[in-house]
Order: structure tokens, then sequence, then C-alpha cells
């Protein structure tokens, strides 16, 4: 059966990596968040995408959730010492990750073509698809000022009140090829548990995608986030 997948990060991933064991990867299309998007150090980093390729890659470092296990941080150290902010950890071959699909987005690729082709070299079968190729950076604004995902979540650990959020851009982005077709071709649909306001929410923000889930007559099915 044909299935689509709309996925956040560390619960999405997980989640799929037991939808895995017991089907055919190769029949699922993931559908990914790509609210948390940002730039670290010149490099576009992915961290919902990545963490899916690198927990189905079986690369995922476990205690962290995040990044890749026994990565190294000698990249990040030296930055520190000459006078850059260290608060998000990017290991040293994490860092490759970011720094490859950096240059291919320089090159004229599209995000979904590099996704692609990141997938595909971590030897997974199934298709990870981003939302769509213009960004929609998830933006807090709070009394501190307006915050991005990742100062709102890692710099700050959720130690501030937001008073709203939104996607910026958000209503100028169309879905990624094949995002739409995926969604219409499906047999099931499955939301992962991931945060239904900035993960989920993120990918349903985007003009046509949640009218196509409306609109089709397969089984829809949510996993609760909360636990």
């Amino acid at each position: 059966m044909s299935t689509v997948v709309f996925s956040g990060g560390v619960g999405g991933a997980r989640f799929l990596s037991g939808l895995c064991r017991v089907m055919d990867p190769s029949d699922i299309t993931v559908i990914s968040n790509i609210g948390d998007d940002s730039r670290f150090f010149g490099l576009y980093v992915c961290p919902d995408i990545d963490i899916v390729i690198y927990t189905l890659a079986n690369r995922i470092d476990s205690t962290q959730g995040w990044g890749l296990s026994g990565d190294s941080y000698n990249v990040l150290d030296e930055l520190k010492n000459l006078g850059h902010p260290d608060w998000f950890h990017l290991g040293d071959r994490d860092i490759a990750t970011h720094l490859h699909r950096t240059l291919r987005l320089d090159e004229g690729w599209t995000l979904s073509q590099v996704t692609a082709e990141l997938t595909e070299k971590n030897g997974l079968t199934l298709h990870i698809l981003p939302a769509s190729n213009q960004p929609i950076p998830t933006r807090f604004r709070t009394a501190q000022g307006e915050l991005s995902f990742q100062e709102y979540m890692v710099k700050y650990r959720w130690d501030v009140d937001p008073e709203d959020i939104y996607f910026a851009g958000v209503e100028k982005a169309v879905p990624a090829p094949g995002v739409l077709e995926a969604i219409s071709g499906a047999e099931r649909i499955l939301f992962a548990p991931s945060n239904p306001l900035i993960s989920l929410g993120a990918i349903l923000a985007i003009p046509g995608i949640r009218e196509a889930v409306e609109h089709v007559r397969c089984p829809v099915v949510a996993v609760s986030p909360i636990v």
C-alpha cells in the first residue's frame, strides 16, 4: 500500500523506524516539516529531514535524538574559540551533511533534489519530500522579541512565553514537486507523533496541502504526540 507520512523530527523518525519494520519502505513517502530549517555558520541546516535520515540509516545519536552517533565537535570548539556562539551543536561529520546541502543549493539544486540524494546516499529506499522548496521559517513572537524556532527551543530552552507563532512567507510557498501527487495517490495517510503546532502545522499551512488531505478518500490517521 502507498503510505504517506506527515513527519516532524524525533517523534516522526521513531515512528517511521517502526513503520519500516512492518512494511516495505519503498512504499512510504514522508512529507517533512521544513519550518525548523535555519542557517548556522552559513550552512543550510534541515533538522527534521536529517533526524529522519540519520535515524532510519541507523546513524543517529540515540542519546540526544539528533546528530550522528560518535560524532566529534572539533569544528564547533574552534569556532567558539574564535568568538562564535556555540549554543547550536553541530558535530564534525554532521557539518559535512550541511556543507554538502549548502553547496548543492548554491549550484542551483532544489531542496527536494538534495534531500533525495542524501536519502539515497544513506542507503534508504523510502521517499522523503520537503513540504516545500521555499523556506517557511517558524517564528515566535515573545516579550524578548521575535525568535526563530531553534532560538526558542535550543538557545532559550522554552524559557520564554510565546505570544504568537507564524511561518514566515508561507502564504507564497507552494508544495514541493510530488507532495500533492503523493497525497492524492495515497492508500493511507498517517500523521506521525510530531508537534501539532510547529511540525505538522507548518506543513499544513502551505497552501494546497491541507485542502489536498481534506479531499482524499483513503483512511487518514493521526498518532497523538502527547504521552
